[in-house]
């Protein structure tokens, strides 16, 4: 079987990576891996390894779904340690709750599950936290040497998503968009 790791994710405009990315404070050290500029995004469902012969139906689903909702918009909450609840290994720039990005991402996963491989298709979806993976360190004590400069009001617009594949490097993922789709618009 050929497989291909694949996410939905929703792009980030230059302003809002600008803002984000001066927010940070660290110690460039091999402690603390930055997440790429070109790789910031905010993740609506990880799929996992998927067979390659069900990447045209999942891209059919998603186009329907996408497409059938109407954009709206995502806003800045916070810089955070993440994940929640442990010792941190990641910082976040978290948004606020939204009702529009979580039908969106529980729509996404309870269409797609059918076609993801087993481990990845679980039944016990937490309410998603939109957010950006900003940072990541193994070491929880590293977050010591991190520090946040207020953001301020910041938006991101969600007009598209785009099907990524995720291939893992010694350097890093390199993601590449395998489709790109859109949300309704005012007027359509």
């Amino acid at each position: 079987m050929v497989t291909k790791r694949l996410f939905l994710a929703i792009p980030l405009g230059e302003s809002m990576k600008d803002a984000l990315l001066s927010s940070l404070n660290y110690v460039d050290n091999r402690d603390i891996r930055p997440v790429s500029e070109e790789n910031l995004h905010i993740t609506v469902c990880f799929m996992g390894d998927v067979d390659i012969t069900n990447i045209p139906p999942i891209k059919a689903v998603l186009k329907e779904i996408v497409g059938s909702m109407p954009a709206f918009e995502l806003k800045f909450k916070d810089m955070v340690f993440a994940p929640p609840g442990v010792p941190p290994r990641m910082v976040w720039a978290e948004f606020i709750p939204d009702i529009a990005y979580a039908d969106l991402s529980k729509k996404v996963y309870m269409t797609v599950k059918a076609y993801l491989n087993p481990e990845n298709a679980k039944d016990d979806q937490k309410d998603p936290i939109p957010h950006i993976t900003m940072l990541r360190f193994n070491d929880p004590a590293v977050a010591k040497s991190v520090s946040f400069r207020k953001v301020g009001q910041s938006v991101a617009p969600v007009e598209l998503c785009h099907l990524f594949e995720s291939k893992l490097t010694p350097r890093g993922p390199i993601y590449t968009s395998l489709e790109t789709f859109y949300f309704k618009s005012d007027g359509k």
